[in-house]
C-alpha cells in the first residue's frame, strides 16, 4: 500500500490538524483504515490553533483493544516445507510430493495438525494428518496427487495449511501442479521478480502461479519465442540471457550478453533476439539456433526497450537517457537518425498494422505517438504520473498504459488517441499482458509482489496472484503466434 500525504500548509507554525480527506472524502475520525493494495491519498488542512471540535468525539476515535488483558496470537517452532514446490502430472494419472513437518531445535516437541486444499479436479492422498516431532525432528510425509480424466489443462495450486498444539497457525505452503496431455501447451505468462532473481510462470486461464524459476541476477525483462517453447530473460544484474524451457520451467542456457542487459526483443520469425546493454548503450543480436552472438549495434544512452517491426525489417531501441527512439535497419544492421520524444522514454508498442508506435515517457507523464515509416510524431497524450509499461491489446484497438506512480493503468484508444479514465490496479504497476481473447490485463504489481487480473469490460480487479519479489515486468506469447 501506498500512502500519499498531501499538507501544502505544513509549517512549524501550524502543526494542527483541522480536517482531513481521505482519497478526496471528508472525515471527521483520527485514524484510517489501509486497504489491501494501492494507493491511499490523505490531504491535511492544518493551522496555527488546535480545532478543539475535529476528531475529539467518541465516535472519532480509533477502534481499541477491550479492557482488560491484550491476548496475541500463539507462535510455535514447527513449520512445513516442500522439497519439490512443483509437479507434472497428466489428466487421468497421478504423481508423488513429499511434505515436510519441522520442528525447531530450541521450541521442544510438536504436535501438527496439517491438511491439503486442492482444487476441484485433484486430489491429495492422505489429504490430512497429525505430525509428532521431538524438538529438531523432520517427519517427511509421502503424498499422491490425482488428476482426473476430465481436468482441464493447466496450472493448479494446492496449499498445504497446517495447525500447533496450542493453536497456532504455521505459514501455508503451496505446490504448483501442471497438468496437460502431451502436446497440449499452457497459456502462460512469466513474471520477471527483479530481487528474487526469478520467474513466475503464471496460467492465464487458471489464475494459478507455477514454481518459480531460478535465473540471473535482477532479471528485468523477458520474450516469448513465437512457437512458445522458449523464454528468453534480460538478467541485468550480470549481462547474462537466460534461455528457459517453456515447457519444462526450466534454464537449458545462459548467454553472457554484455554488461547490463536492460530489455529484449525478438524477431517475427523467432531466429534472432535482440538484447539492450544499458551500461554500452547498444544493442545486440543472438541467434536462437546456436545463441552465438552478433555485433553490437550502437544506439542512444542507456536503451530500456527493443521494439521489433511486424514485418521484421526494423528494431527500435527506446533510449531512456537520451529521450529519443532510435530505429535500427536489420538488413544491414545500422542506426538511422534517432527519432525525438518526451523525456526519459520507458517502454513502446507497435500496432498490429505496424503504421504507429506508441512510447512511454516517464519525465513528462505522456504518451508520444510516432507515425511508421515517416517518423513523424503525430501526437503526445497525456496520462497518469511516471507511465513505464506499455502493452496494446489483441486487437490492436487499445494501448494500456502502467502509471506507476498513480498504481493505475490507462486506456488510450488507438482510433482517436484519446486517452480513458484508469483503473486503480495496486502500487506500482509494471507489466501488462493480455488473456489470449483480450477480455482480462494481466498487471505486475511490484509493490505488492503480485500479478492481478483485471477485467476489461467490467473494469473489476480480481484477487491477487502471489509471485517473488519486486516484479518489474510480465511477458506472454504474443497473439496470433503459434
Amino acid at each position: 500500500v501506498t500512502i500519499e500525504i498531501h499538507a501544502p500548509e505544513a509549517a512549524d507554525s501550524r502543526p494542527y490538524v483541522h480536517g482531513l480527506r481521505v482519497d478526496g472524502k471528508a472525515t471527521q475520525k483520527n485514524w484510517v483504515a489501509l486497504p489491501e493494495h494501492g494507493t491511499l491519498r490523505l490531504d491535511f488542512s492544518l493551522a496555527a490553533e488546535p480545532d478543539t471540535s475535529w476528531g475529539t468525539a467518541p465516535e472519532d476515535a480509533p477502534p481499541s483493544y477491550s479492557e482488560g488483558r491484550v491476548n496475541f496470537p500463539q507462535a510455535t517452532g514447527a513449520a512445513m516445507e516442500l522439497p519439490s514446490r512443483s509437479l507434472a502430472v497428466a489428466p487421468g494419472s497421478a504423481g508423488s510430493l513429499r511434505l515436510d513437518i519441522l520442528a525447531a531445535e530450541d521450541g521442544g516437541a510438536q504436535r501438527v495438525k496439517w491438511r491439503a486444499v486442492a482444487p476441484a479436479g485433484l486430489s491429495v492422498r492422505p489429504d490430512f494428518g497429525t505430525a509428532l516431532n521431538d524438538a529438531g525432528e523432520t517427519q517427511a510425509i509421502p503424498l499422491s496427487v490425482s488428476a482426473a480424466d476430465s481436468l482441464a489443462t493447466g496450472y493448479y495450486d494446492i496449499w498445504f495449511e497446517g495447525t500447533a498444539a496450542n493453536g497456532a497457525r504455521i505459514d501455508p505452503v503451496m505446490a504448483a501442479i501442471r497438468v496437460a496431455r502431451a502436446g497440449e501447451a499452457i497459456p502462460l505468462a512469466y513474471v520477471l521478480n527483479f530481487r528474487g532473481n526469478s520467474v513466475t510462470p503464471i496460467d492465464l486461464s487458471t489464475e494459478a502461479a507455477g514454481a518459480p524459476i531460478a535465473v540471473g541476477r535482477e532479471p528485468e525483462a523477458a520474450v516469448v519465442s513465437p512457437d512458445g517453447r522458449r523464454v528468453y530473460v534480460a538478467d541485468q544484474g550480470d549481462g547474462v540471457m537466460s534461455v528457459i524451457d517453456a515447457a519444462k520451467d526450466v534454464v537449458t542456457a545462459r548467454v553472457k550478453a554484455g554488461r547490463e542487459l536492460t530489455g529484449i526483443g525478438i524477431s517475427p520469425d523467432g531466429r534472432t533476439i535482440w538484447v539492450a546493454d544499458g551500461s554500452a548503450g547498444s544493442v545486440r543480436p543472438i541467434d536462437a539456433s546456436t545463441l552465438e552472438l552478433g555485433e553490437p549495434v550502437g544506439v542512444g544512452r542507456f536503451p530500456v526497450g527493443v521494439v521489433m517491426a511486424k514485418d521484421g525489417t526494423m528494431l527500435y531501441s527506446v533510449d531512456r537517457r537520451s529521450d529519443t527512439v532510435t530505429p535500427v535497419n536489420l538488413h544491414t544492421r545500422t542506426a538511422e537518425v534517432p527519432i525525438a520524444v518526451g523525456p526519459q522514454p520507458n517502454g513502446a508498442v507497435i500496432t498490429a498494422d505496424g503504421k504507429r508506435l506508441y512510447v512511454t515517457e516517464s519525465g513528462s507523464n505522456s504518451v508520444t505517438v510516432i507515425e511508421l515509416p515517416s517518423r513523424k510524431v503525430l501526437a503526445t497524450i497525456p496520462v497518469g504520473i511516471r507511465p513505464r509499461a506499455i502493452a496494446i491489446s489483441p486487437d490492436s484497438r487499445t494501448v494500456w498504459v502502467a502509471n506507476s506512480a498513480t498504481d493505475t493503468i490507462m486506456p488510450i484508444s488507438t482510433a482517436t488517441d484519446q486517452a480513458g479514465s484508469p483503473i486503480v490496479v495496486g502500487g506500482h504497476p509494471a507489466g501488462i499482458v493480455f488473456s489470449g481473447n483480450g477480455r482480462k490485463a494481466f498487471v505486475a504489481i511490484l509493490e505488492d509482489n503480485a500479478c492481478v487480473p483485471v477485467d476489461l469490460a467490467s473494469r473489476s480487479v480480481g484477487k491477487p496472484i502471489r509471485v517473488g519479489d519486486v516484479p518489474v515486468s510480465i511477458a506472454a506469447l504474443e497473439p496470433g503466434a503459434h
